[in-house]
């Protein structure tokens, strides 16, 4: 579930239960980074396309 581009609710793994994500600034100037960090344990989710 989205909330915004920014933050949304996915399965954490290391939580084992529904969590909220949190895109944070990126240390390496990606104006979208694909790493989202559980707000809870700190564990990351990481969004990529497939690119051909």
């Amino acid at each position: 579930m989205w909330s915004s581009p920014e933050r949304r609710t996915e399965h954490c793994a290391g939580c084992d239960a529904e969590r909220t994500f949190e895109r944070l600034p990126c240390p390496d100037g990606h104006d979208e980074c694909p790493e989202f960090l559980c707000m809870t344990c700190g564990g990351a989710l990481l969004l990529a396309t497939a690119t051909a």
